[in-house]
């Protein structure tokens, strides 16, 4: 299964146009970008801050299987950690990892559960571990407010490209 979420931010797409249309090529700007992105998953997922974004454990009879299997709770995706590797490791078999015709990039996790994560079930919440928004870039915040610092940072690799990346 595959479902797609995009960068909604109109500056970033604008960036990404502006950038592919001057250099013909993404690939190293989104080769950056993707990296980023799994290396910022390792903190963002270990949090137990992502509670207020996830519904915590309703079922006891999972709290108790969980802790009975694994000894712990918190960090969530973290049973077998075959979710976790996949969205923080970009040479993991089951991380999704693709640059596209030099201008689109495809970042994610090929574990066939991780949709039902995304989305929910009858009998789960969904606990979606893709985000591109202040969820997950938050690093710090400017009067109570989330900073969106990765994007912002996507768009700074993007401008940096766009002066100093190869002319077609």
């Amino acid at each position: 299964m595959r479902f797609q979420v995009t960068v909604l931010d109109d500056q970033f797409q604008k960036l990404l146009a502006k950038a592919f249309q001057r250099t013909g090529d993404l690939t190293v700007p989104l080769t950056i970008i993707s990296g980023e992105w799994f290396k910022g998953n390792k903190s963002f997922v270990n949090q137990k801050s992502l509670l207020p974004v996830w519904a915590d454990f309703k079922n006891e009879r999972v709290k108790k299987q969980k802790m009975a299997e694994v000894g712990f709770l918190y960090p969530m995706l973290r049973r077998h950690g075959r979710l976790f590797d996949s969205i923080t490791d970009p040479n993991n078999t089951e991380a999704v990892n693709e640059i596209v015709n030099k201008k689109i990039l495809f970042i994610g996790s090929s574990v066939p559960y991780g949709f039902f994560h995304m989305t929910g079930t009858r009998i789960m919440k969904k606990r979606p571990f893709i985000f591109f928004g202040p969820e997950q870039t938050k690093t710090r915040q400017i009067k109570n407010q989330p900073t969106n610092e990765r994007v912002d940072r996507w768009k700074l690799i993007l401008s940096t490209w766009i002066v100093q990346g190869k002319k077609k």
